[in-house]
């Protein structure tokens, strides 16, 4: 599966945005590659459909966040439980 990107603060953003990119056409590669994507390898870890709707569950949350940080002073967080968005029940989840 395509990584994610530990330990990357202080970076422009011109080169997030790439990282993003680069990510995205990643995704593309895997779910376009052969096989069921729904299909998980093994019962405790996720299908590659799975991982790529956590990356674009993660990049949606990561944008409305960003959204309200410019928005508003000291913004306060929704909490975003990733385990019950990895099991299917998140808005606009797999």
């Amino acid at each position: 599966m395509p990584g994610v990107w530990p330990g990357h603060a202080g970076l422009a953003r011109d080169v997030i945005a790439g990282m993003i990119s680069r990510n995205a056409r990643q995704w593309q590669d895997v779910l376009a590659g052969p096989g069921d994507k729904a299909r998980r390898p093994s019962p405790g870890t996720w299908s590659a459909l799975g991982y790529a709707c956590h990356v674009r569950d993660v990049l949606r949350l990561c944008d409305e966040r960003l959204v309200l940080m410019l928005a508003t002073g000291g913004p306060r967080y929704p909490n975003w439980d990733q385990d019950v968005c990895g099991a299917g029940s998140c808005p606009g989840g797999c």
